[in-house]
């Protein structure tokens, strides 16, 4: 062991640092009080709701789960906001036509994600784009249900799956995301 790392502290099996829990601690805390605009009577609940998110923070990096990257998270978010606008304008102007324009089903969609933290993730951004749903995931299929099968549904989940692979930096199955 490091000689200058924290020491873990016994968390039921697993171990939890505490620099990891005083980090989540503090960048949750922040987040709470900024969101009760600073409000000092907020901290009889913030306090310890901080606390249990900076406890959950440091268990799950004690126990490995991926997390997303900062840099391809600011490159993502952006993506994200901008297919989502894009498709929330689609689907209006899909519904207020005087011929509404839809031809609802079904389509699976091949993953190539390897880690379980980047197929779920995957599987609901899928479901927050409007007109697309994520039903379930069978093996590496993912089904979908679309709002138009005559679309280019399958190049579109293939470039949202590109960015989280990069997201969660996920090789895929055979290296297909890999630089």
């Amino acid at each position: 062991m490091n000689s200058n790392a924290v020491p873990p502290v016994s968390g039921g099996g697993n171990s939890v640092s505490f620099l990891s829990f005083a980090l989540g601690f503090l960048v949750w805390g922040t987040v709470w009080m900024v969101l009760t605009e600073w409000n000092a009577g907020s901290l009889v609940v913030g306090l310890p709701t901080a606390g249990l998110a900076g406890y959950l923070y440091a268990r799950t990096r004690a126990g490995r789960v991926a997390l997303p990257a900062p840099i391809p998270l600011a490159r993502f978010l952006p993506y994200f906001v901008w297919k989502s606008l894009l498709s929330g304008v689609d689907i209006a102007v899909r519904v207020m036509s005087p011929r509404v324009r839809v031809a609802p089903g079904f389509f699976v969609h091949e993953t190539a994600l390897e880690q379980a933290e980047a197929r779920v993730f995957f599987a609901n951004t899928v479901s927050l784009i409007p007109g697309t749903l994520s039903v379930m995931f069978e093996g590496d299929r993912l089904h979908v249900h679309t709002i138009d099968v005559r679309e280019p549904n399958q190049a579109n989940l293939r470039q949202l799956e590109r960015q989280v692979a990069a997201l969660f930096r996920d090789e895929g199955q055979h290296g297909e995301y890999s630089a």
